[in-house]
């Protein structure tokens, strides 16, 4: 037996009773990298869609066997990514966020003018026409 620590041509010679006989494997190096891509928040009641790569089969902390992995909750998520016997991970944290929408502003308007009204709680906002006056 010969333990081997790095990649190269190996060769063999075996004698017995005055015959030889030669063998020759060659030996690769194998390197792969897990890397998950995807989204690191969710909304409350939400989820999100991890994927990894790195090639080979894979194996999720929280279950799937599959490079997709669509969580429902905060958390760390790990995959162990195994090909030819070596093994790489990736972790992947998912933050929770929360969004409360609030309006301020004026509750009263006289007949034939305005009222401002100011929303916050977000990034993005999206006001619907309300009612129309006659």
């Amino acid at each position: 037996m010969n333990v081997v620590t790095g990649p190269g041509t190996y060769t063999v010679t075996v004698t017995n009773n005055g015959c030889t006989s030669t063998a020759q494997s060659t030996i690769t190096l194998t390197t792969i990298t897990a890397s998950i891509s995807g989204a690191t928040t969710m909304c409350t009641g939400g989820n999100a869609t991890l994927t990894a790569s790195g090639g080979g089969t894979y194996a999720w902390n929280s279950g799937p066997t599959t490079a997709v992995n669509v969580v429902t909750g905060p958390g760390t998520y790990t995959v162990t990514v195994t090909n030819n016997g070596c093994t790489s991970t990736a972790q992947s944290t998912i933050t929770l966020t929360t969004i409360t929408a609030s309006i301020s502003g004026a509750t009263t308007m006289c007949t034939g003018g305005n009222a401002t009204l100011t929303a916050s709680g977000g990034g993005t906002y999206a006001w619907n026409s309300g009612p129309r006056q006659r």
